[in-house]
């Protein structure tokens, strides 16, 4: 049962996919127990990168909680390491 759900998340990972290199996408990502929430602003000439504005993190499980020394900022990232948030 676990094994099926973890193809199906990767199945709508994959068909999101072209969703998260949208400019003005709403993606997020997981790193530990903090949710950086961001939008795509730019692409890179071969699409590989994603111009992200980081405008919020929140702790997972408490929504609006806001961790201590967060400061909105700008990154390169691949968008296979984010996804569309709910």
């Amino acid at each position: 049962m676990a094994h099926e759900r973890e193809q199906v998340a990767r199945e709508v990972h994959r068909q999101q996919a072209p969703a998260r290199r949208q400019i003005g996408a709403r993606i997020c990502k997981v790193v530990g127990d903090i949710r950086y929430i961001g939008y795509v602003e730019a692409r890179s000439p071969d699409n590989d990168r994603v111009q992200i504005r980081v405008s919020f993190a929140e702790q997972v499980g408490s929504p609006g909680f806001r961790p201590g020394g967060f400061e909105p900022s700008v990154v390169w990232d691949s968008p296979d390491l984010w996804t569309l948030c709910d």
